[in-house]
């Protein structure tokens, strides 16, 4: 198994067991930055489902779907410490991008997710 494999499979399985957010890690590679020698990308997608009442204003739909975010994005700038730890290297957050699915109440909840890439390198370089 190289080493990409079992990092993925390790981010993966501490992914996992984080808790009520749906989480997915994989391997990145695009039209980044170039990569610190010896780093390796990782890109985490958070989700979180949240139920919004059905007679709720479009203002209180708009603030949770708000709260969704602001959760996720303290989520993602927290997952940098984790891969960290798990994996004793220094870790970087490279970019972040969120999506909302249905803010304003065409169901009886929101679900909105954020997508973050970090570079994970040895300590000291």
């Amino acid at each position: 198994m190289s080493a990409k494999t079992s990092l993925l499979l390790v981010a993966v399985s501490a992914l996992a067991a984080t808790g009520a957010f749906a989480q997915v890690a994989t391997p990145m590679t695009g039209a980044l930055p170039p990569q610190a020698a010896g780093a390796v990308r990782v890109q985490v997608s958070l989700q979180a489902t949240t139920p919004v009442a059905p007679n709720a204003t479009p203002d209180e739909q708009k603030a949770i779907a708000e709260a969704a975010r602001i959760k996720l994005y303290e989520n993602a700038r927290a997952e940098c410490a984790v891969l960290s730890k798990a994996f004793d290297a220094e870790c970087k957050l490279l970019t972040v991008s969120a999506s909302v699915i249905n803010p304003y109440g065409a169901m009886p909840a929101t679900t909105a997710s954020v997508t973050a890439i970090y570079e994970l390198a040895p300590h000291g370089k």
